[in-house]
This record gives C-alpha cells, structure tokens and sequence, in this order.
C-alpha cells in the first residue's frame, strides 16, 4: 500500500522501534476512528496518505505509532504458517499456551485479523507453579 509514495522506504525494523517518521498522534483520539470509521480494517485506514504522511526520515525519530503495530499485526496474520490453524488459534497455540498465558485473549475485527495494538485481555495468578 506503500509502493507508490515515500513511505516504502520504511522497514519492519523501523515499525518495530517505533521509527517509521510517520506521526501517529495523541493515541486515544487517533485510534478511536480506525477503530470505528475503518470498516474494520484498521491496517488499511494507517496507511492513507494524507492522514499518516512520512515527516521524518525513517529510523531518526522515536515516536510511539500505534498504527505500525495495527500493520505489522496484519502482515503476521497474512504471512504465517500453518494455514491448518485459524487467526483465532494460532496465536493462543504458536505463543500463548507455549508460555503457560492459557487465559490470554485477543480481540478481532471484522476482517478476522487482531488488532495488535490494543484489545488483547488475560488474568493473573497468584499462585507460582
């Protein structure tokens, strides 16, 4: 979705650090409408150009961006492995019952993809195995 403009110089690196150049916002107020005005599709909604242009080259600036978690959340979903498991199951089953997080819980969007941002629930114990 990036291809066309300046924002395809950016890496999965530089989204995982939270260095993209691309500004997110007050958080709250930014994620409210991609939550609710993205036809649940909150991926696709960061990556409008107008409302999420590059303003510093990547990997220059730290700013906390929950839109590139929301885009790496749906490049995880749509690239892994096995296909045999749904986006409901393979996270419970690749990381969460693998840690002993057996209550862990993601929400989804419409699309079936999870957030990756927010949304994700679990108890505590108290007791130590």
């Amino acid at each position: 979705e990036w291809a066309n403009d300046d924002r395809a110089q950016i890496t999965t690196d530089e989204m995982l650090s939270m260095t993209s150049g691309i500004p997110w916002g007050f958080d709250p107020l930014t994620t409210t409408p991609c939550l609710f005005d993205s036809d649940g599709d909150c991926a696709h909604f960061c990556t409008d150009p107008d409302s999420f242009p590059l303003q510093s080259p990547p990997g220059t600036v730290g700013e906390y961006n929950s839109g590139s978690s929301y885009l790496l959340s749906r490049m995880v979903n749509t690239q892994r492995a096995p296909a045999g498991l749904t986006n409901f199951e393979w996270p419970k089953r690749a990381f969460f019952d693998r840690i002993g997080a057996h209550s862990f819980y993601i929400e989804y969007q419409p699309n079936q993809h999870f957030l990756g941002g927010a949304m994700g629930y679990a108890t505590v114990s108290t007791t130590r195995s």
